[in-house]
């Protein structure tokens, strides 16, 4: 499978559904225009990560979001802290 989706003129591949929608919700959270088209990518791949080495049944959209608007102060972190943080946070 390839999702092909194109963004302000570019074009992006992705190979897997999540991956695409994480790229989505980044978009709608504004994530290219506050921390710059450069590390969009990036972000989406980190999210990514994250969701997949999981153990728990990690809500997708949530964790997207909450990595969006914590994104300079999680981004060097690692995906154990990362998910910890996010868990720590929920209701």
């Amino acid at each position: 499978m390839k999702i092909i989706i194109e963004h302000k003129n570019k074009t992006y591949k992705f190979e897997n559904g999540y991956h695409a929608y994480i790229f989505d919700n980044a978009i709608e959270n504004d994530f290219d225009v506050i921390h710059g088209e450069e590390n969009l990518l990036n972000f989406v791949y980190r999210v990514g990560e994250c969701y997949l080495k999981d153990h728990n049944h990690t809500p997708l959209g949530h964790l997207t979001d909450f990595m969006a608007q914590n994104w300079n102060d999680i981004k060097e972190l690692s995906r154990y802290e990362i998910l910890d943080k996010f868990y720590n946070q929920l209701p």
